[in-house]
């Protein structure tokens, strides 16, 4: 019971960061915030691995996790080329 009181308040986090996100593109037009939110989004899909065929589970659940760290990284990229252009 306190795993998944754990797993419920990391989902809600992750929800509340992706609506960050996106209300952060909206407001600033910021291309990583929304590439942040993306890959997040794909992050917290992994928590419902019970859902997917049991065949795919463990290819599923590495592809969601591969797009959301190439979009993390992406979006890094992004926020570093656009504060150098700042300067």
């Amino acid at each position: 019971m306190l795993l998944w009181s754990l797993v419920s308040v990391n989902i809600l986090m992750e929800l509340l960061i992706i609506i960050a996100g996106m209300w952060a593109y909206v407001k600033n037009k910021s291309l990583p915030a929304l590439i942040l939110a993306l890959a997040l989004f794909c992050f917290t899909l992994t928590h419902f691995t019970f859902l997917y065929p049991p065949a795919f589970v463990s290819r599923i659940t590495l592809s969601l996790r591969l797009m959301s760290y190439f979009g993390e990284l992406i979006a890094l990229v992004l926020l570093l080329r656009s504060t150098k252009k700042r300067r």
